[in-house]
């Protein structure tokens, strides 16, 4: 190539060079994805039960905008046990900041112990942040359980839930608080045809129409006549 035809494109190439090193430069400018494990456990307890879900809460910041947030659960003393591995990508995609809540379901034979959960966010970039923490895994067939719980909100103003109790000691109460930092109120059940019994299939409204607009958590207690009691939380915006 003869200097006269280099020259010119000399140029060129310079800016192209400056502008890939300012692009590089903008990228390392962007704070790396952060997260922070809230809830694990009911009331952050770090405790489940076999047969019923683990909630999960966490706050995700992620300036690079998420690519994903992956959830991986072991057990810590050996390979021998329940695993669980899901990709979280619908919901959070393209956020800059996010609330991360969701329920993994733990079957009933999961085996007892203390599992590692592990949370991995992704952003746009590539970039990946870590959260971790333990939790255990009891097992005790004679609980209470509401099977395949639901919670939902119908047109702002009726709150629906939906459910299979199985009580081996005999449904003694149910109660379901409905709680923001703004509005709480408790309803308790003692239906005639669901104390004492074994099982019962759950399909309660309640009228909301008088709460403010907010984000609400759903705490729902439900105790046998033997003194045990399982607790089940869910998360809504009115």
């Amino acid at each position: 190539m003869s200097i006269r035809f280099f020259l010119p494109v000399l140029p060129a190439i310079l800016a192209l060079i400056l502008f890939s090193c300012k692009k590089e430069d903008r990228a390392e400018m962007i704070a790396e994805p952060a997260i922070a494990i809230r809830e694990v456990g009911a009331n952050n307890s770090k405790e489940a039960y076999a047969g019923t879900d683990l909630h999960i809460d966490a706050g995700v910041n992620a300036p690079g905008r998420i690519a994903s947030i992956k959830v991986q659960i072991t057990l810590a003393t050996t390979n021998y046990g329940w695993d669980f591995q899901k990709t979280y990508i619908e919901s959070y995609a393209g956020l800059k900041q996010a609330g991360f809540h969701e329920h993994v379901n733990i079957p009933q034979d999961a085996r007892a112990g203390v599992y590692h959960l592990l949370i991995i966010v992704t952003d746009e970039s590539g970039r990946k942040t870590e959260g971790k923490v333990n939790f255990e895994i009891k097992v005790d067939p004679t609980l209470p359980l509401i099977n395949a719980a639901s919670v939902k909100l119908i047109n702002s103003g009726t709150l629906t839930l939906y459910g299979n109790i199985q009580a081996p000691g005999k449904i003694a109460k149910l109660d379901v608080e409905i709680q923001s930092s703004a509005w709480t109120k408790l309803y308790s059940y003692t239906d005639s045809n669901m104390v004492g019994q074994v099982s019962y299939i759950l399909n309660k409204s309640i009228d909301i129409s008088s709460a403010p607009s907010g984000h609400y958590h759903i705490n729902i207690r439900l105790f046998d006549q033997d003194g045990k009691t399982m607790f089940y939380q869910f998360h809504l915006d009115k």
